[in-house]
């Protein structure tokens, strides 16, 4: 996956964690959306092995309210 990212500059699961752990001690609240339909499954499997952060994936047609 790490391949594909370079080109198109999105964040893999890894690099996700990684600018998390910059955060420290702060916990924003944490959604994804605008996957790639073709890495979706992979991606949701190493979001949920980041365990230090609740990440939120949002799904099509779901509404956020802030």
């Amino acid at each position: 996956m790490k391949e594909v990212t370079g080109i198109n500059r999105h964040l893999t699961p890894l690099l996700l964690q990684a600018e998390l752990r910059k955060l420290k001690r702060k916990k924003p609240y944490i959604y994804l959306y605008h996957m790639n339909p073709s890495y979706q499954k992979d991606i949701r499997k190493e979001v949920a092995a980041i365990k230090e952060r609740k990440i939120n994936i949002i799904e099509d047609g779901q509404v956020i309210r802030l």
